[in-house]
């Protein structure tokens, strides 16, 4: 009478035990250092250098987008802006349930391609201008269907795109692998700033309005292609192949126990039937099946609340810096002078975001909490303290780009560089991609996104308003990043915290456990 162990529960976050004949033999290249990391990833850091280059050009386009499909109203512009931004939800559910199911690597193709679409696809639009008052209602609906094609190829690209980021990092060098997509992010800035602020000064402001506002959205076409083709080439991440195994062989042990037994009072015909049937039946695809963002809701609703909550304060700090900059055209500084804070801004918000990056890989072993939580605090301390200062010192240059592109820019970059990677912990693997489209995602579309509308509406009401809002959200920040401290000292929202490498590292752990197993145990099926 030997006393039966209860199954093996996994931990989460991990991968089932499985024999070494079953683990996978080449899940994916992995990079062993940062420079082959690049390498491997440079059709995504392009892709997302793309699409926020868009995004950016429409910012510092703002005159003349007005001009041509909004009659001049600053409200209404940015408001196309923020249309943007309301469909990122949707790609995020859509695409981030498409990820979970059929991998990273496809879901970022079909995503760039709708990017690519829209982008190019703005600067063809007509307008009153080039074809005549009649063209002025169908050139505005074009431009704003595009915008929405745009937010849902945006959204959808973000929850792979970090799940990528996040899966195939080398050890040690999560963190800031992660923060990669800021880094691009804030290139494309740079770019699409310095792109605007080149042209304006070869065309001047008449012919700019006229037509030279095209020329920043064609470009994108040629690095577009490009990224196309690099991206098709990639392999996936090693994590979603071990999930994908893993759900493979439970599908084929169900069909074997299946093979010999009766679905619904009658003999299965053959081992093709037992197998559909098993797949049918088994608990990892019945899990697959269920509605992912009822299931994320359920299972993982601290880890939503928490996750917007920590990074509502950063979304709204990185689009308020583009709004900020433009805005003080409108304060006395000269369209050039406006375009050069942007650019100075962005290097500030690259260089804070790898400082806040590296201390987490280098003190805390990628675990993105601590420095997240001094961001927050940072950008919740800063704010408005900036913008009463901006209010003081109206169309004074040097004030703007000490306070602005300097102080502004670095507190921006604490707050946001490790929300990517933080978001991306608080879910396991075969939810990952959704449940950052329910954090990250949303925050950035609905906080971020509207961000420039807001403050265009407060700060016509008192010029240091958009600062007290954005402070507000800094504390928002702060309270949701220490409740998550405590929620992780309780034992109720565990880190799920393993990198591709360390996933493979544990199954061969598993492996080998499992060979050293009684017999009785050893084909025991583990939840994933």
């Amino acid at each position: 009478g030997a006393v039966r162990r209860p199954p093996r529960r996994l931990r989460r976050g991990r991968s089932p035990p499985m024999s070494a004949e079953q683990a996978p033999a080449a899940p994916a290249p992995r990079a062993e250092s940062l420079g082959a990391l690049l390498r491997m990833w440079w059709p995504l850091l392009l892709g997302n250098v793309l699409e926020w280059y868009e995004f950016g050009v429409y910012g510092y386009l703002s005159q003349e987008m007005s001009a041509n499909f909004f009659d001049g109203s600053s409200v209404a512009t940015w408001l196309g802006f923020s249309v943007t931004f309301m469909m990122r939800p949707v790609g995020g559910f859509v695409f981030g349930w498409f990820a979970d199911r059929f991998g990273r690597r496809v879901a970022c193709l079909v995503t760039m391609f709708g990017m690519l679409v829209a982008t190019v696809g703005q600067g063809l639009v007509p307008t009153a201008s080039c074809c005549g008052e009649r063209a002025r209602t169908a050139g505005l609906v074009l431009l704003l269907c595009l915008r929405v094609l745009q937010g849902v190829s945006v959204g959808g690209e973000i929850g792979p795109l970090v799940s990528y980021f996040a899966e195939s990092a080398p050890h040690g060098f999560a963190a800031l692998g992660t923060s990669f997509f800021l880094s691009s992010a804030v290139v494309a800035f740079m770019l699409a700033s310095a792109a605007v602020q080149v042209e304006l000064a070869l065309l001047g402001e008449e012919r700019m309005t006229a037509w030279g506002w095209r020329v920043p959205y064609l470009a994108s076409l040629v690095p577009g292609i490009l990224t196309m083709w690099g991206r098709s080439k990639l392999p996936e991440t090693p994590e979603f192949l071990l999930m994908k195994e893993a759900l493979e062989r439970e599908e084929r042990e169900a069909a074997g126990a299946l093979a010999d037994d009766v679905v619904d009072g009658k003999p299965l015909a053959s081992k093709a039937v037992a197998a559909e049937e098993g797949a049918r039946q088994s608990p990892g695809a019945a899990r697959m099946n269920r509605v992912g963002v009822l299931r994320i809701l359920r299972e993982h609703s601290l880890s939503v609340l928490v996750g917007f909550g920590s990074s509502a304060g950063g979304c709204c700090a990185f689009y308020s810096s583009i709004w900020a900059a433009a805005h003080q055209a409108n304060r006395g500084l000269s369209e050039g002078q406006a375009l050069w804070l942007s650019t100075l801004l962005m290097p500030s918000v690259l260089v804070a975001g790898v400082i806040s990056a590296w201390v987490s890989d280098r003190y805390f072993d990628s675990d993105s909490l601590p420095a997240h939580t001094v961001g927050a605090v940072i950008l919740a301390a800063v704010a408005f303290p900036v913008h009463i200062v901006l209010a003081a010192f109206p169309g004074n240059f040097w004030v703007a780009f000490a306070t602005l592109s300097i102080i502004f820019g670095s507190a921006t970059g604490f707050a946001i560089s490790q929300s990517y990677h933080f978001c991306a912990e608080l879910f396991p693997t075969n939810v990952r991609a959704l449940g950052f489209g329910l954090t990250f995602n949303l925050a950035m579309s609905y906080i971020g996104g509207t961000s420039s509308l807001v403050e265009s509406a407060l700060d016509l009401e008192w010029h240091v308003a958009p600062g007290a809002y954005i402070s507000a959200l800094g504390l928002v920040s702060t309270a949701a990043l220490l409740w998550c401290r405590r929620l992780r000292a309780q034992g109720r929202l565990p880190r799920y915290a393993p990198t591709g490498a360390e996933a493979i590292a544990t199954v061969v752990e598993q492996a080998a456990g499992a060979q050293n197993e009684p017999a009785e145990h050893a084909g025991m099926r583990v939840d994933v």
